[in-house]
């Protein structure tokens, strides 16, 4: 699911194929999972979100996110801002700095379509002198070898696009992503190392039931999402529930892990908790991954009545 074990290993290599972070509470950070997502709530909207997986290896993966984005209705637009950092064990770290836009048309009085497209700047550094190859290896007398790999550099810059494109129509939600469309250079070592297109495909259906005694509704909603990287494929499905603004969700990622998500909606932002058991081969002696996702609106007080336009999950 993400940089593999192998790969932190083989790093010597002089091609590599570098897989993304994933995020089980996908709609938590929409900037990152889809550009065309960029301001589709009314008001303005700060989230974080922290993510450590496998947190019982030594090589664990830590990603934090923070974002901010806003519709701006006089165009029909929205922006927003994005920052990651994602550490891969205590040698490899890539932080990211980027810059979201998209525009929606509606057509007719209910379809609701958004394009979008994100620019981003990215720096990939690693420390080589925590790292240990298997040049350097004595039989008898362990790590006294200098290693014959060479090493291009301790870092590297390098610009990132992407675009995708949303619909909404009544309780239906659906869109789609293509990340890396320059297909970037990220190798840290001679030769290239090609950052292959990620391709992503999400949808799922809103089902309220009204509850009469109070007024409320009961809402159910079924989600897939389908991602695709190199050689690396992934399906997610399973479904929300929620009521009263509480939300919880379980789903199954396809030959990889399990997990279920817990959350609160209240009127000044959300926060909410999810945890992965892993059902691959690794087994869970990994520890899984645990995410927490919070988000603060702003422009918000007591007053305020909140639109439910925005018929994508929250979490």
């Amino acid at each position: 699911m993400r940089f593999t074990l192998f790969l932190l290993l083989a790093m010597s290599l002089q091609k590599a194929l570098a897989q993304d972070p994933i995020f089980s509470q996908a709609y938590a950070n929409r900037l990152y999972l889809n550009p065309a997502l960029t301001g589709v709530e009314n008001n303005p909207l700060v989230y974080a979100q922290y993510r450590n997986q496998w947190p019982a290896l030594s090589a664990n993966f830590v990603t934090t996110t923070v974002a901010y984005d806003q519709k701006i209705k006089s165009t029909n637009s929205g922006i927003g801002f994005i920052a990651m950092h994602d550490a891969a064990g205590s040698f490899l770290t890539q932080t990211s700095l980027g810059v979201n836009y998209s525009y929606e048309m509606v057509v007719g009085d209910s379809i609701r379509i958004s394009t979008g497209a994100q620019v981003l700047l990215g720096y990939k550094q690693v420390d080589w002198d925590k790292m240990t190859f298997g040049d350097m290896i004595d039989p008898r007398q362990g790590f006294i070898f200098q290693t014959g790999d060479l090493i291009k550099s301790r870092n590297r810059t390098f610009l990132d696009l992407a675009a995708g494109v949303a619909l909404q129509w009544h309780g239906l939600f659906l869109g789609g992503a293509v990340h890396h469309i320059n297909r970037p250079d990220v190798s840290m070592v001679l030769g290239k190392s090609i950052l292959p297109m990620r391709y992503t495909l999400h949808l799922g259906y809103n089902f309220r039931i009204p509850i009469i005694e109070n007024n409320q509704y009961l809402t159910i909603t079924p989600h897939a999402m389908y991602l695709k990287q190199s050689q690396y494929d992934m399906l997610v499905v399973g479904g929300y529930l929620n009521f009263m603004n509480i939300t919880m969700g379980c789903f199954s990622r396809s030959g990889d892990a399990i997990f279920g998500v817990v959350g609160y909606d209240f009127k000044f932002g959300r926060v909410a908790y999810s945890y992965d058991y892993t059902s691959s081969m690794l087994t869970n002696v990994s520890g899984g991954a645990h995410e927490l996702s919070l988000s603060w609106r702003l422009g918000v007080n007591r007053q305020t009545k909140l639109s439910r336009a925005n018929e994508f999950p929250q979490f």
